[in-house]
């Protein structure tokens, strides 16, 4: 691992009044500081006697402790974050550093909190760290016969987890606020597939979308919720904890526990865009999908274009481009 890059031409931030500058902090400007930064954060394991245990052990960003063993890829994030960043030294932490860009220091963050806390939870409890994503597809279309009395039998339906908890929900804020924008990302945790993550999550809602098309779906069957928010919250998650009941060889309800507890776990494992910032092959999942639906309109031919179905131009926010899928992708399909 190479040093960062010198930060002689930076200016520390002034300490937050009335709270007086750390006494015995070495110069930001100096070769000591450079020195004792790549050792403390960089290497935050190594042993160190000129360093307080404190200091060395936190994120020089968010001030949590770093995992005793990072991981290569959260270093190089580290070393990434810290070249564009200027000295902030903070009473808790004598080599804090700011970064102006949030986009830069917060996958730092999100990187060592992975690996401090949910990771080693992942591995006891035995947790995929590799799924086959190519199977999801049908493995999803398997569950069918399991799925149709969901979707078509009220009193099938009744028996459902899911759907009781969505209902409970409608009934506590009412349809209304239910149908709101905010409250669309206030219940977006009860979307999540558990550790499939948004990859799986989108895989999985895309093709529930393909076997059961919004627009043909009884609506009066399903008052007063929307198709797509029944797929989103009663389908999908279904799906997805019998998926996992497979994996794991659990029963339902013990199924929907690790789904709940592991969905954490997934959004950081298995991300929708990969590294080079695409859709991989979940971009051609749904392009096909949206192709085939297209075809099948009177009249019409074509394909949708990511735009139409609700896919982002950029990254964005997890959340906003996990529900431009859930949402923008399921209406574009139910109004066509």
């Amino acid at each position: 691992m190479t040093a960062p890059p010198s930060v002689r031409h930076y200016q520390a931030c002034p300490a937050p009044f009335p709270v007086s500058p750390i006494v015995g902090t070495p110069a930001p400007h100096s070769l000591e500081w450079n020195d004792r930064m790549e050792r403390c954060i960089l290497s935050p394991a190594s042993e160190s006697s000129d360093v307080a245990p404190q200091n060395k052990e936190l994120c020089p960003f968010c001030d949590k402790e770093l995992p005793s063993s990072p991981s290569l890829h959260l270093l190089s994030l580290m070393e990434r974050a810290i070249k564009a960043s200027v000295p902030c030294p903070r009473p808790q932490n004598a080599y804090g550093l700011r970064a102006h860009d949030m986009d830069l220091f917060l996958p730092v963050c999100q990187r060592h909190q992975f690996e401090q806390v949910i990771l080693p939870e992942a591995n006891a409890n035995h947790w995929p760290k590799d799924i086959d994503f190519s199977l999801v597809e049908a493995r999803v279309r398997a569950l069918a016969k399991e799925l149709g009395p969901v979707v078509h039998n009220v009193h099938a339906r009744t028996r459902n987890h899911f759907w009781l908890e969505l209902v409970g929900e409608i009934e506590m804020c009412g349809a209304h606020t239910y149908g709101q924008v905010h409250s669309q990302l206030a219940t977006f945790d009860k979307m999540r597939p558990g550790y499939y993550g948004e990859r799986g999550m989108a895989i999985i809602q895309a093709t529930l979308y393909d076997m059961f098309p919004p627009s043909q779906m009884d609506q009066s069957l399903l008052k007063p919720i929307q198709p797509v928010d029944f797929i989103c919250r009663v389908l999908a998650p279904h799906a997805a904890s019998q998926l996992i009941a497979s994996d794991l060889d659990l029963s339902t309800t013990q199924a929907i526990t690790v789904l709940r507890k592991s969905s954490d776990y997934g959004a950081a494992m298995f991300p929708l865009c990969t590294e080079r910032g695409d859709f991989d092959d979940v971009d051609v999942l749904l392009h096909g999908y949206a192709r085939r639906r297209h075809l099948k309109l009177e009249g019409k031919s074509g394909v949708y274009t990511g735009v139409e179905m609700g896919l982002p131009h950029n990254h964005g926010v997890r959340i906003g481009r996990s529900l431009a899928i859930s949402v923008h992708f399921g209406r574009s399909l139910a109004t066509s």
